[in-house]
């Protein structure tokens, strides 16, 4: 269970760290659409966690 919690971290620090980097360099109109795509990604990258979960358990 450590090594799945510390992936999905390790996978929303990359996600979040990324799009902060894309919001600071981005047009006032595309940043309400990163902050859209930004929250897709993340709970994206959390249900990739929980089914590798599943299979390994």
């Amino acid at each position: 269970m450590n090594v799945m919690a510390l992936a999905k971290g390790a996978s929303a620090g990359i996600v979040a760290g990324a799009a902060v980097y894309a919001y600071t360099n981005a047009r006032s109109s595309k940043k309400r659409r990163l902050k859209s795509k930004t929250a897709k990604a993340i709970h994206a990258v959390g249900d990739i966690a929980e089914t590798m979960a599943e299979f390994m358990f």
